[in-house]
């Protein structure tokens, strides 16, 4: 098996808790699909129900990791659909189909602008640099870096980066 090359910034649980979709038990779900009344009037602005029930999957999921994931009906967590459904959309149709291009993008944009927050671009790229450049002066570890940068990415509402664009970042 071939090793990567590549700095590791993150242990593999660390990697998942910041890069992966959220995975809610029952506790999470009462608090992060509890929407506000301006999420829910973010989430329902569409007249097609799938685009608001994907909006408010990736809303929820902004709100615990601050990214987008670009996930099919058929990953996202069924125990969240339901929940969502049930509350939110009891007229929804079954089987539910959405078109996840359209949607994905739809509902991104929607909830960047609600919460002022950017996309991450290659414009954000040496102000992550320069930052690295303050954080090393408190502590040089690859996992600290991370870290800093990752609230750094949050306190100027930016979406946090791909793993290996950090990656690049730190190293």
């Amino acid at each position: 098996m071939r090793k990567s090359r590549r700095l590791v910034v993150f242990s593999e649980l660390e990697k998942t808790a910041f890069y992966e979709a959220p995975n809610f038990d029952d506790s999470d779900r009462e608090e992060y699909f509890n929407f506000s009344e301006d999420e829910i009037k973010l989430i329902g602005k569409s007249k097609e129900i799938h685009l608001n029930i994907y909006t408010a999957i990736q809303l929820a999921y902004f709100k615990v990791t601050k990214m987008f994931f670009y996930l099919p009906l058929s990953d996202v967590n069924k125990e969240d659909l339901k929940f969502l459904i049930t509350r939110y959309f009891p007229e929804a149709p079954e089987p539910l189909v959405i078109s996840i291009k359209y949607t994905y993008y739809a509902g991104k944009k929607a909830i960047l602008k609600h919460y002022g927050y950017n996309d991450w671009s290659k414009k954000f790229y040496q102000i992550a640099i320069d930052q690295v450049g303050r954080i090393i002066r408190l502590d040089t570890t690859c996992n600290f870096i991370g870290r800093e940068l990752i609230k750094f990415f949050q306190s100027i509402k930016v979406v946090k980066p791909g793993y290996s664009i950090l990656q690049n970042i730190v190293s």
